[in-house]
């Protein structure tokens, strides 16, 4: 040992927790350290996870990498008295010190689903009502709006004592008025939470706010005509036969696999986030079938989407959203990710807080209005969120799932946006009812989350149960 670090063969394997400060912000980084010389990476705050870390290298007790999808590399050592990896995580115009923990105290409050003043577990809920803030939230009593106590109660004593993964928030809509507002695993009402592939709902959304506003003629419209800038791409060269509908619809027929788990650099959609120009990896992929014929889940497919809304807008879909979508909702606080050449991660890059996403679930029950004032046309409602195609782990339509709820016998429509990790967006329009679960689920399974929302579903006098398909 030599000025406080252990050059001895001391396992650096497993995962280790810190934070390290971006814009001001305070930000989680987890680096799994495998071992076959190979490392992963989390940033949970800012919707990156599992990604490969690039030039990964150890040497005897230190590590370093590269962390393209943050803009930064690290380099860290073992030291042996705090039994932390040191080092900087660096920039190319700045560094910054940062300590990562095996079991990082710190980390605990994000571990357990609540932890009282006194530091304890919580396991018993006691309903409080959201509060009344300045963000144009009308809200409510659950008893008020026609919800049964007894059910939600249930929901979140199973959630205090630590039945689902990783639950984050959980709001429920019911006739416009927000009646239930919890957080769980230290996260806080003024968070922002990275929504995953929820954003291609809300870029659905912008798409048809586009439209509307005659920026965009029709659905009909081939792809390739939004990018003459991009005449040197296989896309634009041959004109594939591809639509705008095919795109919003994924049944473009890509040659494009996003099966692979996310940490494995030949999921396209991670090689995609990997590379130097997003777009032009996308429009150099082959096709490989008829287009209409066959759903394929295909990120690139919303990632073009935002590109034709910046071609025909002339505006990043980040301002066009702050103009045209999240300015007359009053959502004032947001984050939308972006490459190095400043394409917007349209296909999971949104961040929002709870409660703002909430203000989205209204304005599809309430068919594209936010307090009466008309912000998204009612005709790009319904021919959004109408099936498409039955593929997919539910029918889905342009950039919306359309899981399917039966109760009695009888069938009850849902629209649901849906995220890596459990991030969840549930339209019950016939109870006018929405509900937001935010989950980090990232590593297990998510789909009780949807078991969640039956049970929210069901406080309103139904009891459905979940199916796939129709």
């Amino acid at each position: 040992m030599a000025n406080g670090f252990l050059f001895v063969n001391a396992s650096i394997e497993g995962e280790w927790q810190g934070f390290y400060w971006k814009d001001g912000i305070k930000h989680r980084l987890g680096i799994t350290i495998n071992g076959d010389k190979t490392a992963t990476a989390n940033c949970p705050d800012e919707g990156e996870l599992m990604m490969p870390v690039q030039g990964y290298r150890e040497e005897r007790n230190s590590i370093a990498g590269e962390l393209p999808f943050i803009g930064a590399r690290f380099s860290l050592h073992l030291v042996s008295r705090s039994g932390t990896l040191s080092g900087e995580l660096i920039y190319p115009d700045l560094s910054q010190p940062i300590r990562l923990y095996r079991n990082n105290p710190a980390f605990r409050k994000f571990i357990v689903p609540r932890l009282g003043s006194n530091g304890v577990h919580v396991r018993k809920y006691a309903y409080t009502p959201p509060r009344k803030m300045r963000d144009g939230w009308a809200v409510g009593h659950l008893v008020d709006a026609g919800l049964e106590m007894e059910p939600v109660g249930e929901l979140i004593e199973r959630i205090l004592a630590g039945e689902f993964i990783c639950p984050e928030a959980i709001l429920v809509v019911k006739d416009g008025r927000l009646v239930l507002e919890e957080y769980f695993h230290g996260h806080l009402r003024q968070d922002l939470h990275g929504i995953q592939s929820c954003t291609k709902s809300i870029t659905s959304l912008l798409f048809g706010i586009a439209r509307d506003q005659g920026h965009i003629s029709n659905v009909q419209d081939y792809v390739y005509e939004y990018f003459e800038e991009r005449k040197d791409t296989r896309w634009v060269q041959e004109h594939y036969p591809v639509r705008l509908l095919h795109m919003l619809s994924m049944t473009a027929s890509l040659d494009w696999n996003e099966t692979l788990p996310y940490s494995n650099p030949k999921n396209d959609n991670t090689a995609m986030n990997l590379s130097s120009d997003w777009i032009g990896y996308i429009l150099n992929k082959k096709l490989v079938g008829q287009q209409g014929k066959k759903y394929r889940y295909t990120s690139g497919m919303s990632i073009l989407l935002g590109a034709v809304i910046r071609n025909a807008t002339g505006k990043y879909v980040d301002d066009f959203a702050r103009d045209a979508l999240f300015s007359p909702l009053d959502i004032r606080d947001f984050r939308w990710a972006c490459a190095d050449d400043g394409t917007r991660h349209t296909g999971g890059g949104l961040s929002l807080r709870a409660r703002d996403a909430a203000k989205l679930t209204d304005l599809i029950l309430s068919k594209g209005k936010w307090k009466g004032r008309e912000v998204v046309s009612p005709a790009w409602i319904l021919e959004s969120t109408r099936q498409h195609t039955p593929d997919g782990d539910y029918p889905y339509g342009y950039q919306w799932h359309l899981p399917a709820f039966h109760a009695n016998g009888r069938k009850i429509a849902c629209i649901a946006a849906a995220g890596f990790g459990g991030q969840w967006l549930f339209h019950f329009p016939e109870h006018n009812l929405g509900v937001v679960l935010f989950s980090g689920a990232y590593g297990g399974d998510s789909r009780p989350y949807e078991k969640a929302a039956c049970i929210l579903a069901s406080a309103c006098g139904t009891k459905p149960d979940l199916v796939q398909g129709v």
